[in-house]
């Protein structure tokens, strides 16, 4: 092998290696997940800056990267102390004080990330599949959103003038990651 091949070879390998490394992000509390509820008379929302987790990304084979997100039920704030205490009652927070998320497959087209897991809420856990627009550029960032249905995890619904809540809950997220110190 000459010098100019070997010189083109160790190009095409440092060019290369980058996209192949893996990497894993811990969850930072600039990151918000929003709960959007709805009733015939009002829509509301809670938000909360207390996700945690983490998210390991292998751009060399996206099929094995994985993420972890867990949030407290308690850290949703809707601006109504009334309405935060009554969401905390009907989903029985001292019995299952967190909401969790652990991936099961992960496929990538472009930017957009779909992602099937278990969703663990009120006690119940169920597969759920999540499509988030992702970015690693400087570190890591994923939103998008997806819907749940309260009955689907046993949560009674609350009732207002007697009309109780929409079954359907729409999630808004928001996730930000910062490179794991020991990388």
């Amino acid at each position: 092998m000459t010098v100019k091949q070997l010189c083109l070879c160790l190009i095409v390998v440092f060019l290369q290696w980058p996209a192949a490394q893996s990497h894993s992000y811990a969850i930072t509390d600039n990151s918000t997940i929003i709960y959007h509820g709805h009733h015939p008379f009002r829509d509301w929302s809670g938000i909360s800056h207390a996700a945690s987790g983490s998210v390991a990304v292998s751009a060399g084979n996206p099929a094995s990267s994985s993420c972890s997100i867990q949030v407290s039920l308690e850290s949703f704030d809707s601006g109504s102390s009334s309405r935060d205490s009554n969401m905390l009652t009907y989903t029985e927070y001292y019995l299952y004080p967190d909401v969790v998320f652990e991936s099961e497959k992960i496929s990538v087209s472009g930017h957009t990330v779909t992602v099937q897991g278990q969703l663990s809420f009120h006690g119940v856990t169920r597969t759920v599949t999540v499509s988030a627009e992702v970015d690693t550029t400087e570190q890591f960032s994923a939103s998008g959103m997806f819907s749940i249905s309260l009955s689907d995890y046993a949560v009674e619904r609350p009732s207002l003038f007697l009309l109780p809540i929409s079954d359907k809950i729409d999630i808004e997220f928001d996730l930000k990651g910062v490179l794991n110190e020991n990388e």
